[in-house]
């Protein structure tokens, strides 16, 4: 269901109410896609794609995206170099339930996300579009780092079974800690080479951290 006008690719989405919850999977968008979607009030009853995933192919959450089924899913793919973005409006959230949520950008605008505005109790995973795609956490990093500032993580609501950062099966681009930064579930991050510096990089409440460097070491401070 949509309670407001939405639109993809040019194309202004009145209403998804014909689509019952039977159907197993929902796809809008293209995995070449070049364009921007925009996101507003949607309820799924299904697991639901929203890709645009072409070079500079972009995602806008400006209202509350929902599945009304346990279990479902959400997938937000954007696509690759620098204005392939993800973005969270203030007015943005996503909540999947036991659902799995994946973000899938080259770039993350969440500065202005509120706190807890992305919640569910199943998966959540952030990854780059590129697989070589530099990670830095705690700041927004600088181009073309996929940069995952604290405002983001403050987004991310406690309660997830565990949170992934980075691409677990091919990611190669080196990951950083620019601040001091506490995840509020278990965490796994994914990456080349990874560099704490003098920021700590932890879990809360005794969650596990698990960190898989695929081409150089690990610093310290994790």
């Amino acid at each position: 269901r949509c309670s407001r006008d939405w639109s993809s690719d040019g194309v202004l989405f009145r209403s998804i109410d014909a689509v019952g919850p039977s159907i197993a999977s929902i796809v809008i968008g293209r995995a070449d896609g070049t364009a921007t979607t925009s996101v507003g009030n949607a309820t799924f009853g299904n697991n639901v794609t929203i890709q645009q995933g072409g070079t500079g192919g972009a995602l806008v959450v400006d209202g509350a995206l929902t599945t009304a089924t346990s279990g479902r899913s959400i997938n937000l793919l954007a696509g690759s170099g620098n204005s392939g973005t993800f973005t969270l409006a203030s007015t943005g959230s996503i909540a999947s339930g036991s659902g799995s949520i994946v973000i899938r950008a080259d770039s993350l605008s969440m500065g202005t996300a509120v706190a807890n505005a992305v919640a569910g109790s199943g998966t959540l995973t952030i990854r780059p579009t590129t697989a070589g795609r530099d990670i830095v956490i705690g700041g927004p990093g600088a181009t073309p780092d996929l940069g995952i500032d604290l405002p983001a993580v403050a987004a991310f609501s406690d309660g997830f079974s565990g949170i992934t950062i980075g691409d677990a099966a091919s990611g190669t681009g080196s990951v950083s800690v620019a601040a001091a930064v506490s995840f509020q579930d278990a965490l796994s991050v994914f990456g080349g080479a990874f560099s704490a510096g003098s920021n700590a990089l932890g879990t809360t409440a005794g969650n596990d951290l698990t960190l898989q460097a695929r081409s150089g070491g690990i610093g310290n401070n994790v």
